[in-house]
């Protein structure tokens, strides 16, 4: 959930991924575009922080991202 422009349904992820370890380049690269930040400010940072923080406490994780998965494929390992 990288961008926070308005959508006509719920976003409710029921996969996520651990990103703390990559969390900061990802911020690094987020701030290359400009135009986040004529459109939103310094508040989509402080709201992306948040919402990958709340994602972790899904995993036991520091941060992480959501998705939602629309097929699972299972491997036997």
């Amino acid at each position: 959930r990288s961008n926070q422009y308005i959508s006509f349904g719920d976003f409710n992820p029921n996969i996520f991924v651990d990103i703390t370890d990559s969390f900061q380049q990802k911020m690094k690269a987020f701030r290359c575009y400009k135009s986040e930040h004529r459109r939103r400010g310094e508040l989509w940072e402080s709201q992306m922080n948040a919402i990958a923080t709340i994602s972790g406490d899904n995993v036991q994780a520091e941060r992480a991202e959501g998705f939602i998965a629309l097929k699972y494929c299972l491997f036997d390992s």
